[in-house]
């Protein structure tokens, strides 16, 4: 017997970074989503400004706490065919809370948890050049080992583009003081995907359209939610450098940026040592704060340290297999530029460091 469609999807997360646009994209998908949102308490105003339509319905738990109850997802959970984890990225005793609640929930076929960043699968290389990464792996781990209850896709999007501009100095970038940090020269090739293509991918991922194939042809015509189950499932907008980039910005903001040259491998030697007086062993138990030196090491994964961010050349794209079109590099870095001359004044969110999940 063929599997049930996925209809009914929830998103745990959606006004966060990232699930704005899962949100839009399942609204717009043909597939015809119902869509819900499980929200913190205290966020609930907040989510009802941002989700005004009426079809989505919000539930509220407040599941911060990595010894939250299983009963605390039941009213929302129930009925549901997929949840989608947009939660922030390492929190992984609350991850598997709400797995095993969706397991409890009886209908949930599929999971996909708060990926959407580097190829996590990749563990030995994340214990040598980003071990805080490995909370996510376990997460993962975890998710496989409970296939005969539930299945899980797992979006690798690299590093987000065109949202990652919008914070000051974040990744190496600050348009309006026209500064830049490029890694080892800048010519590395690094995976990156703008904020709406990610959605796009999630909702492909879960749905039942006939995929058009890989480009060796394999996968053609099998639904699109069956070739993403229990897979790792790498997109992007579009495989750059930091040089292809410089030059765009310098070219659409008329300015010439000054740059500082940085080592990708030192930068994560020291960003690690910092981070590790904080979270001693790097042990991936519990939930995780953003702390000292991780941005740094985050960065210099993007741009090539430990090989963790080239999956187009090592692992291979979905973009086709999902119907994702590839975005126009230099449109998106103008659109870039556009926000920040739009921009009034100077103490909105581009000046809060929470776009680091992002990288990762």
């Amino acid at each position: 017997m063929s599997p049930k469609s996925i209809k009914n999807v929830l998103v745990i997360g959606a006004t966060g970074s990232v699930g704005p646009a899962i949100v839009n994209a399942l609204r717009s998908h043909p597939q015809g989503y119902t869509i819900s949102i499980l929200t913190r308490s205290s966020s609930l105003d907040r989510t009802r400004n941002m989700f005004p339509d009426s079809s989505i319905k919000i539930y509220t738990a407040d599941y911060s706490s990595p010894d939250v109850a299983l009963s605390a997802f039941q009213s929302s959970f129930e009925g549901q065919d997929a949840i989608v984890s947009a939660t922030s990225t390492f929190t992984v005793a609350q991850q598997r809370a709400i797995i095993d609640a969706a397991i409890a929930a009886k209908t949930v076929q599929r999971f996909i948890p708060s990926e959407y960043g580097i190829d996590t699968s990749a563990s030995d290389s994340l214990k040598k050049n980003l071990p805080l990464a490995l909370l996510k792996t376990s997460v993962v781990e975890y998710l496989q080992s409970r296939e005969s209850d539930i299945s899980w896709s797992a979006i690798c999007t690299g590093a987000f583009f065109d949202w990652s501009f919008q914070i000051r100095e974040n990744m190496g970038w600050n348009v309006p003081s026209r500064t830049a940090m490029i890694f080892d020269g800048g010519d590395v090739p690094y995976e990156t995907t703008n904020i709406d293509q990610i959605g796009l991918a999630v909702a492909a991922a879960l749905s039942a359209t006939p995929s058009p194939g890989f480009q060796d042809g394999t996968g053609k015509n099998v639904p699109m939610s069956e070739l993403a189950k229990n897979k790792y499932v790498y997109v992007n907008s579009f495989t750059t450098t930091q040089n292809e980039v410089l030059d765009l910005l310098e070219k659409h903001t008329g300015s010439k940026f000054e740059v500082k040259q940085v080592n990708a491998a030192e930068m994560a030697k020291d960003g690690n040592a910092r981070a590790e007086k904080s979270f001693p062993g790097f042990r991936p138990t519990g939930n995780l704060e953003y702390v000292d030196g991780i941005a740094e090491s985050i960065w210099a994964t993007i741009y090539g340290n430990g090989n963790l961010n080239n999956y187009s050349a090592n692992k291979g794209l979905w973009n086709d297999a999902l119907g994702l079109e590839t975005d126009d590099l230099e449109a998106s870095v103008k659109g870039v530029v556009e926000w920040w001359d739009n921009r009034e004044g100077s103490s909105k969110s581009e000046d809060v460091l929470t776009i680091v999940p992002a990288a990762t």
